[in-house]
């Protein structure tokens, strides 16, 4: 899967902020941490939702996507902008690194 895609879905997935957690990578429906591939997740973070779609092999490059993203938000990691930010903050960090893949597609 494409790096692009995998942030296409990652982003989808935590668009609801509902869907969306900070500190950790994953919550189930109790607000109990638990691993970003468990049946019972419900919320992820950035890093999560882009494992619960990408796996280990496809999400490397969407991670450094997103921490390109990061830093031209003036952040150095992923994590402040996720841990630290809003819901938002996060959305225009994957909409940056959407752009930013699709450019490199280009390439």
């Amino acid at each position: 899967m494409k790096a692009k895609e995998v942030l296409v879905q990652a982003k989808k997935l935590i668009s609801d902020p509902a869907h969306w957690t900070q500190r950790v990578s994953a919550r189930n429906a109790e607000n109990a941490v638990c691993q970003t591939d468990s049946p019972d997740a419900v919320c992820w973070c950035s890093y999560g939702a882009v494992y619960k779609i990408g796996g280990e092999l496809d999400s490397y490059e969407a991670y450094g996507l997103l921490t390109l993203a990061a830093g031209s938000m003036g952040k150095d990691w992923v994590t402040e902008v996720n841990d630290d930010g809003t819901h938002a903050n996060v959305m225009q960090m994957f909409s940056i690194a959407i752009e930013l893949a699709g450019a490199s597609d280009e390439g």
